[in-house]
């Protein structure tokens, strides 16, 4: 698969059996996952790594300590957002409303979330897929 074709995801959740199922899926569709379990994590890797997107639990230890969603949303941390959490425990929080993309956890969403992420990417990095096309393109 050319470099451009691999998307880094960030997947942050406190649930350790989550982030693994998560990276298990998305690795499968050829990403490259990296995963942390609280927001003061999400600020080490982004200093280290440049994540193409962030999947976001809202139920994560640190979030408003460290105010990651306000860096977020405010343009500082110029990252795509696809929050995926509990609806009922956060149905009216703003990051809901602005983030690119929202899957509830119930469960039985993997599919729902995958087709999301893609979405997302898709949106925000068109020239990647249209590179990567080419290229397939030009192989045949």
């Amino acid at each position: 698969m050319p470099m451009n074709d691999v998307f880094t995801i960030l997947v942050a959740d406190r649930n350790r059996n989550i982030r693994e199922f998560l990276q298990r899926e998305l690795t499968a569709q050829g990403h490259r996952v990296l995963s942390v379990c609280d927001a003061r994590q999400i600020l080490k890797i982004i200093e280290i790594e440049s994540p193409d997107l962030l999947i976001l639990d809202l139920d994560i230890p640190y979030v408003d300590e460290v105010r990651v969603l306000d860096k977020l949303q405010n343009g500082t941390l110029a990252i795509p957002l696809v929050v995926h959490t509990l609806l009922t425990d956060y149905a009216t929080h703003p990051a809901i409303k602005k983030a690119d993309g929202f899957v509830e956890k119930d469960g039985n969403n993997v599919n729902n979330l995958k087709q999301i992420v893609a979405g997302v990417l898709q949106k925000h990095y068109p020239q990647r897929f249209l590179q990567a096309a080419q290229a397939r393109t030009n192989k045949d």
